[in-house]
């Protein structure tokens, strides 16, 4: 329905939102750490999109893994970014 009905630009947009909103209550960091917090969120959701785009071509498992390894690798504090 996303696709369908050219809402992509939106839903990311509102990533971005909802990361804002729910980094307000916690301790701010350097501005080079946030950005990166930004980059993760808004890149999982456009690979999600893109996943369901192209037909789910790999397994949840394996998305899941990918997603695993960037997220070690970036050091991103989850805490902050979940509700």
């Amino acid at each position: 329905a996303i696709r369908d009905n050219g809402l992509q630009s939106l839903l990311l947009d509102r990533t971005v939102l909802l990361v804002d909103r729910m980094k307000e209550n916690t301790p701010p960091r350097t501005f080079a750490v946030e950005q990166v917090e930004y980059f993760v969120a808004y890149g999982l959701m456009s690979t999600m999109l893109r996943w369901h785009q192209y037909g789910f071509q790999s397994t949840p498992e394996e998305m899941g893994l990918v997603f695993d390894g960037l997220l070690t690798a970036a050091r991103v504090s989850l805490s902050r970014l979940l509700l």
